[in-house]
């Protein structure tokens, strides 16, 4: 076997187990603002700095992305969450638990464990 498809073979299985470890929120569709979910829709970003975008797997703005670690139970219109946040320009992650709040039929509120909220989060069309 060429050298070159043993790397790549290697690279792909030690990748495998990490994005298993990553959960996935019970929401239906993706959530954000109007740049947020022009971005979920042609994967273009205006350069806005008030974007925002709640998926199943992440949480991102313009300066941080939150990938969805783990998921508690859910108790009422709360799901409690585990976070892998990056802000932009830093090295490194930072574990954050937020709660995933459904403030109504369409749009959602993420309340970090830091005391910041981001949201809301309307339902991207």
């Amino acid at each position: 076997m060429k050298a070159a498809c043993r790397i790549l073979i290697t690279t792909i299985l030690c990748a495998a187990p990490l994005a298993a470890s990553a959960a996935s929120l019970p929401i239906d569709g993706k959530y954000g603002n109007k740049a947020g979910c022009l971005y979920a829709k042609t994967g273009e970003t205006t350069g806005e700095d008030d974007f925002i975008l709640l998926t199943p797997e992440d949480i991102r703005s313009a300066v941080a992305f939150c990938e969805i670690k783990s998921i508690g139970k859910a108790a009422g219109n709360k799901i409690g969450t585990t976070l892998s946040c990056a802000d932009e320009g830093e090295e490194g992650n930072t574990t954050l638990s937020a709660d995933v709040i459904r403030t109504d039929q369409d749009s959602y509120r993420v309340d970090f464990s830091d005391g910041t909220s981001w949201g809301p989060f309307e339902r991207c069309r």
